[in-house]
């Protein structure tokens, strides 16, 4: 464990299959690092700078991320969750940094600044984005947002296709101007979300209320529209 960190005072930014546990990594400064087949256990990151970190196929269990400076960093195949012992990135920036085919469960990122983040075939169920920071143009393309946290969240402009948000909390969320197109929202908590001018073709919208949402400026397909008014009680008949 000690070895890890005098490592890293070193200037060691590789490291392969190590497994580390229970040490505090708080503040340390390791510009990018390339982490391969590692795992971390119960690892405080608090403040830490790891500008540019690179992970392919890693485990971190039970981490705290919270502060950390994670800008320019890309995950792939890498596991933030383990039964009662998720990852915290609470207030973590982490602006332009991807997250692929990640494993990022009930993970908190609560207040986090995800500006030109992109998440991507990720599995988020349950994870906490309370009032997080996408500042537009933040990608999350074909990903299980179900459950998630998003309420206040500011996703005004970003590309949100594929994505399943199935019962997820988007109260007071900002989704205008989203490309919504083949989403799933079928359960989701939407009172006070702002859809306007979204692109929803193809989109799971059949619960959504046209007389608590503004729809003002959206694109759906002919068919979503019929079912909307049909769900407010409107009948359609034809002009003989």
């Amino acid at each position: 464990m000690a070895d890890f960190l005098e490592q890293l005072h070193q200037g060691k930014r590789r490291f392969r299959g190590v497994e580390i546990d229970e040490i505090d990594c708080s503040g340390i400064e390791a510009y990018e690092l390339d982490l391969r087949d590692c795992t971390f256990r119960n690892v405080s990151f608090h403040g830490a700078v790891l500008e540019g970190l690179q992970t392919q196929s890693c485990a971190f269990v039970r981490c705290n991320f919270s502060h950390a400076k994670l800008m320019e960093s890309q995950f792939k195949e890498t596991s933030f969750y383990r039964l009662s012992a998720e990852c915290t990135f609470y207030e973590a920036d982490c602006r332009l940094t991807k997250f692929e085919e990640c494993d990022i469960r009930l993970a908190i990122f609560e207040r986090a600044r995800l500006f030109r983040s992109a998440f991507q075939k990720c599995n988020a169920t349950g994870a906490s984005f309370y009032r997080a920071d996408f500042n537009r143009v933040t990608k999350i393309i074909d990903c299980n947002f179900r459950m998630v946290d998003l309420r206040d969240a500011q996703l005004a402009k970003c590309d949100l296709h594929k994505t399943t948000f199935e019962q997820a909390d988007l109260r007071e969320a900002n989704l205008s101007k989203c490309n919504l197109t083949e989403c799933n929202f079928a359960g989701a908590m939407t009172a006070h979300l702002n859809i306007k001018e979204a692109d929803l073709r193809g989109a799971n919208i059949a619960e959504f209320d046209i007389r608590k949402l503004d729809f003002t400026g959206v694109k759906m397909y002919e068919e979503q529209g019929k079912v909307l008014l049909e769900n407010a009680g409107i009948t359609l008949v034809e002009r003989t």
